[in-house]
């Protein structure tokens, strides 16, 4: 792949095929690749978007092995890009909320302590730490926090909005589980996709 070329691992998902039709409309050479579609032995991008993902907090708890996984694919990619030889950033889409340590109040900053209480969070704390700890990579972790937006789909896990969404499609009243006082912070696909965006032409990396 050429300088400023891209590769999005999980291009057929929701933040994977917004990205990459956000990177294409700027005309940034992309490599997609999806489950359908095995990674090379090398991986040769600038940068390296990792927005793969198999699971959600409720099925990390119940199917082990997915977490498993995705881990495993992700260690995947690390090995290839390592093949490639040349300086690649990664970034990584972790979690907006459930790395973070129970007790934590929001707003939540790069020094608000971690320390997971799901199966969810350790994943994606695990995964943050298999990136920042790579020596041959330019880490960079964005934790988004429950993005929404067209094309997301209304299925068990996937948030709340695409839910409601449906049901006033439908003409059907909206259902709210739990304390009707909690809350929750959402950011819009576009903005998620801008982030990372932005990462991909930034001449410089974010502190460790």
């Amino acid at each position: 792949m050429t300088a400023g070329s891209v590769a999005v691992i999980g291009s057929g998902g929701f933040l994977g095929s917004h990205l990459v039709r956000s990177l294409r409309a700027a005309r940034i050479r992309v490599s997609a690749f999806t489950r359908h579609r095995p990674l090379p032995h090398a991986l040769r991008a600038t940068t390296v978007f990792f927005v793969a993902g198999s699971v959600t907090p409720a099925t990390a708890e119940s199917r082990p092995g997915l977490v498993a996984a995705d881990r495993a694919l992700l260690d995947r990619v690390l090995a290839a890009v390592g093949r490639a030889t040349e300086p690649t950033m990664l970034v990584l889409a972790s979690s907006g909320g459930t790395v973070y340590a129970p007790d934590a109040q929001p707003p939540y900053t790069e020094r608000t302590p971690v320390g997971p209480d799901t199966a969810y969070g350790e994943m994606k704390l695990a995964m943050e730490g298999a990136v920042l700890g790579c020596p041959w990579v330019r880490p960079v972790v964005l934790r988004f926090a429950n993005v929404y937006g067209p094309g997301e789909r209304a299925t068990k896990g996937q948030g709340v909005i695409a839910h409601w969404m449906a049901a006033l499609a439908a003409g059907r009243p909206l259902t709210v589980y739990g304390d009707p006082a909690t809350s929750r912070d959402y950011v819009y696909i576009d903005d998620a996709v801008s982030a990372m965006m932005l990462a991909h032409r930034s001449p410089e990396v974010p502190p460790r």
